[in-house]
């Protein structure tokens, strides 16, 4: 009996410390806790920014609690309903969605360690959780029992005091802000790494595209009409763009035969993007037009030169980005800081080598007018993306 209460023990401080880590690591990355709530369709938006106040206090609170050994029983209890609520709401949530989303629980250090998040998985997770806690508790509430009933005189065993607790919780917090900067860049450098790895997946299914279909670039859209529908037709799954939208939803085209039929393939979502969020990576809408539109002396109104690239147009693969990720840093990372000239993209090449590009020293100048001003076409789509509206199109170099 007593090694089963020994161990029991055990479990419920794996669980605390679990506890402790899970608010740390939400205080470190706030931003990305607060995106993951957000795609929870059973969570009210007005509730949001308390949510993301309270949870990780209330974690370091009833899991620190536990650790230091002060109100055990009622932070034990309080853990339970915890890992209850969550585990309801994820189950609700994921029956709600086709695709769950990420609960955002280990935030920082879920990127940093290239954690699964998925709901199945923190499922699974709480679960063994609540195994581990429960039996502890119940344990410690029956020694506590039985030693009320013995005749001979306990021990009391001397807590924290107040001034204790407040010492070391100044602590933890001094900790945790000298760790706060090496997390950041940490997330930063793992979410950087995942990103360029699905871009260079995607260099190389466009270079087995070239291969299938004769040294032609993936072009899904028809520029004679005003609009061209792009299906996935295994997922019963269709996008109605116009013709530069075929830079940005040509994933949705090509799931069919080269990503198994899965148009949520894990390849198509950023790590900086919204948790559940698929095509971040955009092909240059330089792939969809001939180099002489992208020439300001020889572009001529469209759909004229609005035709398909070869392979054999590129000049300088490895300088020519054939996918960038439009969710990269600064938009979308949470990241704040961050200039206009420090900003850089995560592209693949044409070659298949992949990374990070900065602008104010990698990058050369686009098309000083872009796709042309012409909405019909989805002209400017997406506008704001570097690396997409090379000047001389194909023929020209993204980066020096």
């Amino acid at each position: 009996m007593h090694r089963f209460r020994r161990a029991a023990h055990v479990g419920v401080a794996i669980v605390a410390g679990t506890f402790v880590i899970s608010g740390l690591a939400k205080l470190a990355d706030l931003g990305e806790f607060a995106r993951a709530i957000s795609a929870w369709t059973i969570i009210p938006p007005r509730l949001v920014p308390s949510l993301v106040a309270v949870v990780p206090g209330i974690e370091l609170f009833v899991g620190g609690a536990w650790v230091l050994g002060v109100w055990r029983r009622p932070a034990g209890w309080a853990m339970v309903m915890m890992l209850g609520v969550f585990t309801a709401g994820l189950a609700i949530q994921s029956a709600v969605l086709a695709e769950p989303v990420s609960c955002g629980c280990l935030g920082a250090l879920a990127r940093a360690f290239e954690l699964e998040e998925s709901a199945r998985a923190t499922l699974v997770r709480n679960v063994a959780l609540l195994v581990l806690l429960v039996p502890g508790i119940v344990a410690r509430t029956a020694g506590r029992r039985s030693r009320a009933t013995d005749a001979r005189p306990a021990r009391s065993a001397r807590g924290f005091t107040v001034v204790e607790l407040l010492v070391v919780m100044a602590l933890a917090g001094v900790l945790v802000a000298l760790v706060l900067p090496s997390l950041a860049g940490v997330r930063l450098g793992a979410r950087t790494a995942a990103s360029a790895a699905n871009a260079r997946t995607h260099a190389g299914t466009m270079a087995s595209y070239l291969h299938d279909w004769r040294d032609v670039y993936p072009y899904l859209t028809d520029p004679q009409t005003t609009q061209s529908v792009i299906r996935c037709r295994s997922a019963g799954r269709a996008i109605v763009t116009e013709h530069f939208g075929g830079a940005k939803f040509r994933w949705l085209g090509l799931a069919d035969d080269y990503y198994d039929g899965n148009w949520l393939s894990p390849s198509f979502r950023s790590p900086f993007g919204l948790p559940g969020a698929v095509g971040s990576y955009t092909m240059g809408c330089v792939f969809l037009a001939r180099p002489e539109y992208y020439t300001p002396e020889t572009r001529r109104q469209p759909p004229e030169q609005l035709r398909p690239t070869r392979g054999a147009d590129v000049l300088f693969p490895g300088s020519k980005a054939i996918v960038v990720d439009d969710s990269a840093p600064p938009a979308g990372s949470g990241l704040s800081g961050v200039s206009r000239h420090e900003r850089f993209v995560i592209a693949a090449m044409v070659d298949g080598r992949a990374g990070q590009f900065n602008a104010g020293t990698d990058m050369l100048p686009q098309h000083p007018s872009g796709d042309g001003n012409y909405p019909a076409y989805g002209a400017d789509f997406p506008w704001w993306l570097p690396m997409t509206h090379t000047a001389e199109g194909v023929r020209g170099r993204d980066i020096r």
